[in-house]
């Protein structure tokens, strides 16, 4: 049987993707849109995916025997030049883009990743170590 669209594209394998998001719990609100800032748990760079988006996914709202979507995972590549960020359970996939910054947003992320907001260790960049 001939496959109509591509699996890689539309159903990864998203367990094995190397990036895991932190959601830090900061939004961003500008007077078009909300933004929920994501870190990377690996190097602590910070993205922001709008907040519409991520808010789609529940993960208390699921049909009896649906597992718990995986996620946010991202993989090295990019949708645009932009990183991207997946959740995924049996059921369905969501695959989001990361925002654009502009000049405040780009400062704001910027500082943030001198935080460590997973929690789990310090935070050493540019010779600088913060408590979480």
């Amino acid at each position: 049987m001939t496959e109509l669209y591509d699996p890689e594209i539309y159903r990864p394998e998203i367990r094995n993707f190397k990036i895991k998001y932190k959601e830090t719990g900061v939004i961003l609100i500008d007077p078009k849109k909300e933004y929920t800032i994501l870190q990377d748990t690996n190097n602590y760079k910070c993205i922001m995916i709008n907040r519409d988006i991520s808010d789609m996914v529940d993960f208390g709202s699921r049909e009896k025997g649906e597992s718990v979507p995986v996620g946010p995972l991202g993989r090295y590549g990019s949708i645009y030049g932009r990183p991207e960020v997946f959740w995924q359970n049996e059921v369905c996939t969501l695959r989001v883009a990361a925002a654009d910054p502009e000049e405040r947003e780009g400062f704001v992320l910027n500082q943030m990743e001198m935080w460590d907001f997973a929690g789990d260790r310090r935070n050493e960049i540019n010779g600088r170590a913060d408590e979480p």
